[in-house]
């Protein structure tokens, strides 16, 4: 962003596919700017004690990298929204800083 890699981000969507592996559990989420894999270790997925399905609208945080040549998120938070309201909030939110802070410093 401006010249700054982006290392961590928080994104809200839908879970629109569900991967499981022998260590891992990888989220396709789409936020309606497109679709993320965001994966969890299945131990750390245990903590959260949630099993999330295809068609959740969850929160995520975590840390971009690079897989394949394809941006990934390694979740560190997860969360699914129960709030009726939680996408229209989370858009914006997202309008706010667009308006306040990313087209600012452009």
């Amino acid at each position: 962003m401006n010249g700054h890699p982006i290392t961590r981000a928080e994104i809200s969507g839908y879970i629109v596919n569900k991967k499981s592996r022998a260590d891992r559990i990888s989220y396709i989420v789409d936020d309606g700017t497109g679709i993320l894999v965001c994966s969890i270790s299945v131990e750390a997925e245990t903590v959260y004690m949630a099993n999330f399905t295809i068609g959740d609208y969850v929160t995520l945080r975590g840390k971009i990298k690079l897989y394949h040549n394809q941006r990934e998120m390694m979740i560190n938070y997860i969360v699914r929204e129960e709030d009726a309201n939680a996408e229209s909030w989370n858009r914006l939110k997202t309008i706010k800083l667009g308006l306040t802070y990313y087209q600012k410093n452009s």
